[in-house]
C-alpha cells in the first residue's frame, strides 16, 4: 500500500510501475468538479 498524497493518475501509474497495489485517495478527489470521472482516471490508471 502507498500513502496518501495521491492527486494524478500518473502517480497511481508510476506507483503500479514499483509494484504497490493499493493507494489511499481523498483530497483530491473532493477537489475534483466531477468526482466519477476522476476516479475513472485514477483507476484505469491503476489498471495499466
Amino acid at each position: 500500500m502507498s500513502e496518501s498524497g495521491i492527486r494524478t493518475p500518473e502517480d497511481v501509474a508510476l506507483l503500479r510501475a514499483h509494484g504497490v497495489d493499493a493507494v489511499l485517495v481523498g483530497e483530491a478527489l473532493m477537489r475534483e468538479p466531477d468526482v466519477e470521472a476522476a476516479t475513472r482516471r485514477l483507476v484505469d490508471a491503476g489498471r495499466g
